[in-house]
Formats: structure tokens, C-alpha cells, sequence
């Protein structure tokens, strides 16, 4: 490239023969890496054994695709405690005219902890500066932010760093415990969608990547239900799939769950 930029200037009057080749040459082979995924039985151990926050924040990671960076973006205009749905556009391409505005319906089990924790951060410090976020942590500031230390960038997550308590904790009871890292759980549901035949054209849609086709700009509608059947399908194959007609209540401690009746009730 250098060579070829010196040609371009005039600083060379011809290309050496060697390097007259095709642009190709110049291209590296890509090795195809296995999206690494969480098996769903550690997702549902995962989520029994997680405090009420924790839980909160890996159900909307399972739900709607977020990473702690996008749980601790959230603002307050983004969630409808009406309607259960948060509409938001995905931090890296909201500068994206093709980048698509989703509209993610909340299972009961999402929606009902969010509104806990809502509640909750209302007791928390109010610092003026954050007062736009719809999550923040127990000192009142953002659960994910970027900062320079050192002459370095530097993350704080209030989520990873729980996360990485649980899992040390797990670690202790289950010797079999396979590594798990938080950006899995996205990348979990992601697979699931794009596995299934029916819903894999919504995948690129669930995870709000910008358009890149024209069956995607099809799919990437002003419908707010678009996604509701498959996100409804998505609990079930997560949790596994119950009879509407046989709803009833769940244990919510951190312990425990009648996984038979928390699929029914947690279901959208």
C-alpha cells in the first residue's frame, strides 16, 4: 500500500513488477470462528441464582438484545410502563440513518423486575447529571461509563462486576461450570433466533444492526408488534414452553424457582 501510495504521488514513476499483482493478494484468509454461546441449562441456573438487580439486568440482555453498555444508556423515554416495551435505537448505530428504531416487548418477568428497580433507583442519590437515565447504580451514577485514567480509557460496569461475583460463587458448587462471559447471553438469544426458520429474518432486527438488504429494510417496519412472536417464542425456547391455561404464581426469591410455573407466568 505504501508502494503503491508512493506511485500515486509521483515519488516512484513506476510500480516494481512484483507488486503489480491483483488487490486480492493483499487480502488475508479469515479463519471461521463458532459464535460462542451459553448452554441453556447454565442460563437458567444463571438466572435462578442471581440477585433481584442481577437477574433484572441479564433478563433485558435475553430480552432485547442489550449489553451492560446499552442497560446503563437507557433513558427514561426509551421504557412504556404501559405498554411494557422499551424503543430504543442500539448506542453504536443510533448515528445510522439505516440503523433501525426497535420496539422490544418485555416479557412479564422482564417488565415486572424493571419496574422494581425503577422504583428503587428513585431512592438512590440524585445526582442532576444522571437524572435522565432509567437505571443507575445504588451511588446514584450510571451502571456502565467510560472514563480516562492514566492516559488510558477505562470501563465501570456495576453489572460485569456483579456478574463476575456470581459466577465465582457458582464456581464453587458447580466444578462443571463451563466459562461464561456476560456478552454470551446476547449473543445466546441471537443464535437461538437465527437457528429458527421462521424467525431467523427477524435476527438482524433484534439486535437493531443497520440494514444491509432489501428483505432486511422490509422487516425493519414502524410495526411495534413485529417482533412480538418472536420474542414470546424466544422465553419459551429459553425457559422452556407451558400451557397458557395453566397460569399461575411464582416464588421470587433468589432461590428456587417452580420452573414450570415461571415459564407460564414469565411468558409475554
Amino acid at each position: 500500500m505504501l508502494i503503491n501510495w508512493l506511485v500515486k504521488m509521483e515519488v516512484l514513476k513506476s510500480l516494481p513488477v512484483c507488486l503489480q499483482v491483483s488487490k486480492k493478494d493483499y487480502t488475508f484468509p479469515k479463519e471461521h470462528r463458532t459464535v460462542k454461546v451459553i448452554p441453556l441449562d447454565w442460563v437458567r441456573i444463571i438466572v435462578d441464582t442471581a440477585d433481584t438487580r442481577l437477574r433484572l439486568f441479564i433478563l433485558l440482555t435475553l430480552n432485547c438484545g442489550f449489553g451492560a453498555s446499552e442497560i446503563g444508556q437507557l433513558d427514561k423515554g426509551a421504557y412504556d410502563p404501559v405498554e411494557g416495551r422499551i424503543t430504543r435505537k442500539r448506542c453504536k448505530t443510533r448515528k445510522s440513518a439505516n440503523a433501525p428504531t426497535v420496539c422490544y416487548k418485555l416479557w412479564n418477568i422482564t417488565r415486572e423486575f424493571l419496574e422494581q428497580e425503577v422504583e428503587n433507583c428513585k431512592k438512590y442519590p440524585q445526582n442532576p447529571m444522571y437524572s435522565g437515565l432509567l437505571l443507575v447504580n445504588t451511588n446514584g451514577k450510571p451502571l456502565w461509563y467510560a472514563y480516562v485514567a492514566d492516559g488510558k480509557t477505562r470501563k465501570n460496569t456495576s453489572i460485569a462486576d456483579a456478574f463476575e461475583k456470581l459466577i465465582k460463587k457458582l464456581r464453587t458448587s458447580h466444578s462443571d461450570m463451563p466459562t461464561i462471559t456476560y456478552n454470551q447471553f446476547r449473543r445466546t438469544s441471537a443464535t437461538l433466533i437465527d437457528n429458527e426458520r421462521q424467525y431467523k429474518m427477524f435476527n438482524g432486527l433484534w439486535l437493531a444492526h443497520a440494514s444491509r438488504s432489501m428483505a432486511d429494510k422490509h422487516y425493519n417496519t414502524d410495526d411495534d408488534t413485529v417482533l412480538d412472536e418472536c420474542v414470546a417464542w424466544l422465553h419459551d425456547k429459553i425457559f422452556g414452553e407451558e400451557s397458557l391455561s395453566k397460569r399461575g404464581n411464582v416464588k421470587m426469591g433468589c432461590m428456587g424457582y417452580d420452573w414450570a410455573t415461571f415459564r407460564v407466568w414469565a411468558r409475554v
